[in-house]
C-alpha cells in the first residue's frame, strides 16, 4: 500500500515539523473524534462545482441555476449561515459571466503525484518497507481557456481580500498544477487563477456600476478547439496551448466581491 501525503499533510509540515510527526494519522493510527462540521465555504464551493459542472457549461442558465441553489442548500442543510451563502452565491451567480473568461474541463477532480527521490533522478521515492511515497491533493477546478491554455482554479471564499504574496506563494495550488502534470502526462498547466469570493461587502460595493463594463467572451464547452474540451483528447502529447509571452505574471480582476488573479 502506498504511503500518501494529502495536502493537509503537507501543509502542517511545512508549518511545524514536529508538531505534524506527532500528529500525523499516518503515524499514529488515529481517527477524527467528531464528523466534519458544515462549512459555509464548503458549501459554496458546492455550489460551483454544480455551476462549473462541465456537462452542464453550455445549458441555459435558467436551468442550472435552480440546481445550484439545491446544491447549496443540500450541503448546508439545517446550519446556521444559509440566508448569507444564498446572499453570496446570488452575487456571485450575477458577476461570474463578466470574469468567466474558460470552459470547465473538471471539477472536485482528485489528482496524486509520484514524489521524487532527492537522491537519485528519475526515481520515485520509497519507504524504508519499500512502499511508494506519493502525493495526493484535489483540483476545485481545471478550466481551459479560448486559446487552450490550461489552468488550475481555486475557489475560496474568504472575509476580506488576501495578499497578493499569500497567493503568489501558494503552495497547495501550486502542487495541484505538478500533480496534474503527472497524472496526465503530455498536458501542461499554465498557472493558477485565485477566484476569491469576499464575504464582507458594503451595499455600494454590491451596486458597482464598473462590473458591467467588463464582458469577456463566453467560453463554449462543445467547441472543438484543440481537439475536443475533455480530457482524452487533451492526454495528447501535442495538445499545447498557445504561448503566452509577454504576458504579466499576475493579472488581477475585481468585480464587486470577486476577485480573479491569474
Amino acid at each position: 500500500m502506498d504511503f500518501v501525503v494529502t495536502a493537509t499533510d503537507r501543509a502542517a509540515f511545512k508549518r511545524c515539523r514536529r508538531q505534524w510527526d506527532f500528529g500525523s494519522a499516518h503515524r499514529r493510527d488515529l481517527e477524527p473524534a467528531d464528523p466534519a462540521q458544515v462549512s459555509l465555504q464548503n458549501a459554496i464551493k458546492d455550489a460551483l462545482a454544480v455551476y462549473y459542472y462541465p456537462g452542464t457549461w453550455d445549458w441555459p442558465r435558467q436551468i442550472v441555476l435552480p440546481l445550484v441553489y439545491k446544491g447549496f442548500e443540500r450541503s448546508m442543510g439545517e446550519a446556521p449561515g444559509s440566508a448569507t451563502g444564498t446572499d453570496i452565491l446570488r452575487q456571485y451567480i450575477k458577476w461570474a459571466p463578466t470574469l468567466d473568461d474558460f470552459a470547465p474541463i473538471k471539477i472536485d477532480h482528485d489528482v496524486d503525484g509520484m514524489v521524487a527521490d532527492p537522491s537519485v533522478p528519475n526515481r520515485g521515492l520509497l519507504t524504508a518497507d519499500g512502499r511508494r511515497v506519493s502525493y495526493a491533493g484535489r483540483v476545485d477546478l481545471l478550466a481551459v481557456d479560448a486559446t487552450d491554455i490550461y489552468w488550475v482554479v481555486r475557489h475560496q471564499v474568504v472575509p476580506d481580500w488576501q495578499d497578493l504574496e499569500a497567493l503568489v506563494l501558494d503552495e497547495e495550488a501550486v502542487a495541484g498544477c505538478w500533480a496534474w502534470e503527472q497524472a496526465y502526462l503530455g498536458m501542461e498547466i499554465a498557472g493558477t487563477i485565485h477566484n476569491e469570493i469576499r464575504t464582507a461587502v458594503s451595499e455600494q460595493q454590491r451596486e458597482s456600476p464598473e462590473i458591467d463594463a467588463l464582458e469577456p467572451p463566453r467560453v463554449a464547452q462543445h467547441e472543438p478547439s484543440g481537439g475536443g474540451r475533455s480530457i482524452p483528447q487533451h492526454r495528447r502529447l501535442y495538445a499545447r496551448g498557445l504561448p503566452t509571452s509577454g504576458a504579466s505574471r499576475v493579472d488581477q480582476r475585481t468585480a464587486g466581491p470577486l476577485r480573479r488573479r491569474p
